[in-house]
């Protein structure tokens, strides 16, 4: 049996014959409420690990990614299968709460680990350290000892740390990042509903129909206890309906299934959505964009110079957003606070990686693209250029892309044209693409 096998073998017994009581709220760990195919976060890493060591993500030499590819919808649908949950390879709240029963997760709860230290916490540390191949031992154990504080020492001159052999803050960061372990300085304060959970942006919702705003409608049911599907989606299917029909009888609202007035009057009074209707076209007017090719519309901008505005396909609400970087498609900061708090309320009252069809204005012409709605990758409060620990939606150590400061926002969103191409693997996104048709009246 080759070493890594054994570590993992020795690890998940370690972690099955673990007892006690879980830790709190398996979704509070996490940036976002559902992982599918597609999807570039720190997060997969973790994910990743936690299918290796049920033993249903292989062939991968124990190597990890930040990139939610076909492999990995693969071992999630096997993990479903495995132990009887929904197999549609998407990682959702029922999926992560598996996971965490089983012990997948490796959570560090404190600050600083040193000699002399015990608890069940040292184990994930030395696993991590065994995968980095500065420790080799024969099996864990929940002790800080000396064989532990010189693989630290090891780890931390590997990396450029201070080399101490304490694992503080700035190393537990970067196991962090590498993908090692989940970090309690990352857990979200669960809310109740004393803040609106988004804003309506249309007079009614129906079956068929795909809007962003039908997340922010998921959200309230499942507030209301009658949406129970372990993920949120734009489309407003049957699920949706049948939770709508039982929102309806509960407040004594005919149960037609469809969100209109009543429905939405009652969510509001609720406290769950606000009904600021959103600027829209006059008459029904419709309009689509130029479907033009990524590399003809790189010739066109200037990188950090050249503004947009991004006009919403379904409701025409406009914003201004600048080109900031993007090598493979264009990466994009909205100009103001006021332009963050529009991309928001259009994705749900809620900053997400879903994708939107739009038409961006430029130097008089109209163009078909697509934007998702989650800024990324930096952090406003610290310099433009700058490595940073901690980037904004889980994108750990690296480049600080956030040009823009006072916009309220971390980072930059991802806008897609023709044929552009995802940073971390240089391929197509199918998502984007459809979405760039829908823009161009082509869908």
């Amino acid at each position: 049996m080759s070493k890594y096998l054994k570590v993992l073998v020795i690890t998940a017994i370690v972690f099955i014959a673990m007892s006690g009581e879980a830790y709190a709220g398996v979704e509070n760990y996490f940036d976002l409420n559902v992982y599918e195919a597609g999807v570039e976060h720190n997060d997969v890493k973790i994910l990743q690990r936690a299918l290796m060591i049920d033993g249903v993500y292989t062939d991968t030499d124990g190597k990890v990614t930040n990139y939610f590819g076909k492999k990995t919808e693969i071992a999630v649908k096997d993990f479903q299968e495995k132990h009887d949950l929904y197999a549609d390879g998407v990682a959702g709240k029922k999926t992560l709460e598996k996971m965490e029963s089983l012990h997948l997760f490796s959570v560090l709860e404190k600050n600083q680990y040193k000699l002399g230290m015990e608890g069940e916490e040292i184990q994930f540390i030395q696993r991590a350290l065994a995968e980095e191949e500065v420790l080799d031992i024969d099996e864990f154990t929940p002790y800080y000892g000396a064989l532990t504080k010189e693989a630290v020492v090891r780890f931390q001159e590997k990396y450029g740390l201070v080399a101490d052999g304490v694992l503080g803050s700035e190393s537990i960061i970067k196991l962090s990042d590498l993908g090692y372990v989940l970090i309690e300085e990352r857990a979200k304060t669960s809310e109740l509903v004393t803040s609106v959970l988004g804003n309506l942006s249309l007079d009614m919702y129906k079956k068929g129909m795909s809007h962003s705003d039908v997340i922010t409608l998921q959200k309230a049911l499942e507030k209301e206890g009658v949406f129970t599907y372990d993920e949120y989606t734009a489309f407003y299917g049957d699920v949706t309906e049948d939770s709508v029909k039982k929102f309806q009888e509960k407040y004594g609202i005919e149960p037609d299934g469809v969100v209109g007035p009543g429905t939405i009057d009652q969510l509001e009074a609720l406290g769950y959505v606000s009904t600021n209707v959103v600027v829209s076209r006059s008459n029904g007017e419709k309009r689509f964009g130029e479907y033009i090719r990524w590399s003809d519309m790189q010739e066109l901008i200037t990188k950090g110079k050249s503004v947009f505005t991004v006009q919403d396909l379904y409701t025409g609400t406009t914003f201004n957003v600048i080109a900031a970087y993007g090598g493979v498609h264009a990466d994009v900061e909205t100009l103001t606070a006021a332009d963050s708090q529009i991309v928001k309320q259009l994705w749900g009252g809620d900053y997400t990686w879903v994708r939107r069809p739009v038409l961006v204005y430029f130097e008089g012409r109209v163009f078909a693209a697509s934007m998702n709605g989650m800024p990324h990758a930096g952090l406003e409060n610290k310099p433009e250029g700058e490595y940073i620990y901690n980037r904004s939606a889980g994108f750990g150590y690296g480049y600080n892309f956030d040009s823009i400061k006072g916009n309220q926002i971390d980072g930059h969103f991802c806008l897609h044209f023709r044929d552009s191409k995802l940073h971390s693997n240089r391929k197509v996104d199918s998502k984007h693409q459809v979405a760039v048709r829908v823009a161009a009246g082509m869908e």
